[in-house]
């Protein structure tokens, strides 16, 4: 969704996806400006159910959290 764009630590950005013709539950995708990729495909997450991703490193491991729920690159 950001293309190029570089989302500093500590920033956010919204990202509206309206009526997702895709369906209801995407996978993520993080690539760090180090190189760095992390996912999420197993269970996805359910955007009309979730206001808020956040993502962050817990133990040397890439971490995001939606609406309380965790799931662990």
């Amino acid at each position: 969704m950001l293309g190029k764009d570089v989302l500093r630590t500590g920033r956010s950005v919204n990202i509206n996806f309206g009526n997702a013709r895709r369906g209801n539950l995407w996978d993520l995708k993080v690539v760090t400006s180090e190189g760095d990729t992390y996912t999420w495909t197993d269970a996805g997450f359910n955007l009309p159910q979730t206001g808020t991703i956040r993502v962050f490193m817990r133990d040397g491991r890439a971490v995001a959290t939606a609406e309380g729920s965790i799931a662990a690159d």
